[in-house]
């Protein structure tokens, strides 16, 4: 567990040495989320259904790494497969510092990889709707996942593209939830295994991938480049839970297709087909001006 820990806070600090050309965008995510799950503590009924998301985020990028900043909430109302018409709603919200560095070796590769760590926070909470009272649940993780990408430039009609695949696997998390919160509730629904009640309680444990606790996570991107820098992106978004502490069963799938705006902040920034920042001299009264040239390959 230790060294689990050190290799993760090793992998998202170690940006340390930055590459001299610049690029960033401000990010804006709009879309639709889809929502499904099962906590056998709180219902018995299998629950999905489809909503919202929005996001905001930062990211930037030079020709050694890349670092994104982002928040996406997601609000889906859910019906459960019952014939008593169950219902419930989700509300998540997940926050990310991913941090990746590109592999000097796939550099000059049509499809460049780069890998490295992400800090997140996840909340998730469902209010699952009876006849009599409300039941609500809940599961917070705070983490760090390992993070590999695959990102491949291209032309396609004289214009430029960017196709992106992004897999996060939890190296650490912090997971808390709750045995049961409701209005009353019978005391055999959660008990530990000696029988004692557990009502109102909540439990908060350390862990990594096992058994008992799983967070998978995957990223599609494909993006519009424009000459200004700015970036249209269509994403889909896939994010599994399996929790599994304490004989409680929680497995849950966010995922979601979105439609980004990435806005070009790097002033001089232009873009073309290749890969890597370079600088641009150009001609003026009294000297040179410098400008950024992004080129996609």
């Amino acid at each position: 567990m230790k060294n689990t820990i050190i290799l993760a806070t090793l992998l998202l600090i170690s940006f340390v040495a930055t590459a001299q050309n610049k690029q960033k965008w401000f990010n804006q995510t709009y879309g639709v989320a889809f929502s499904a799950a099962y906590d056998n503590a709180h219902s018995l009924v299998k629950y999905k259904g489809t909503g919202a998301q929005i996001g905001f985020g930062n990211e930037s990028e030079t020709d050694k790494r890349i670092l994104q900043i982002n928040n996406v909430f997601s609000f889906v109302p859910m019906s459960g497969q019952s014939q008593y018409g169950a219902s419930a709603t989700a509300f998540d919200n997940r926050f990310a510092v991913t941090y990746l560095r590109k592999l000097p070796r796939f550099a000059d590769k049509k499809i460049k990889i780069s890998v490295g760590a992400s800090h997140f926070v996840d909340f998730n909470l469902r209010i699952y709707r009876a006849a009599v009272n409300n039941i609500f649940a809940w599961d917070a993780n705070i983490g760090f996942n390992a993070v590999g990408r695959a990102e491949r430039a291209f032309m396609f009609k004289n214009r430029s593209f960017s196709a992106s695949y992004t897999l996060g696997l939890p190296l650490v998390s912090y997971n808390h939830r709750p045995n049961y919160l409701g209005f009353g509730p019978p005391s055999y629904i959660v008990q530990d295994k000696s029988g004692n009640d557990k009502n109102g309680k909540s439990q908060g444990q350390v862990t990594t991938i096992n058994g008992n606790f799983l967070m998978l996570t995957q990223q599609f991107n494909l993006d519009r480049i424009y000459d200004n820098g700015n970036r249209i992106r269509l994403g889909y978004n896939w994010r599994y839970t399996h929790n599994n502490f304490d004989e409680h069963l929680y497995q849950g799938i966010m995922s979601g297709f979105s439609l980004s705006i990435l806005t070009n902040l790097s002033k001089g920034v232009k873009t073309s087909l290749n890969g890597e920042a370079l600088n641009e001299v150009n001609p003026s009264k009294g000297g040179t001006n410098r400008r950024s040239v992004i080129i996609l390959s």
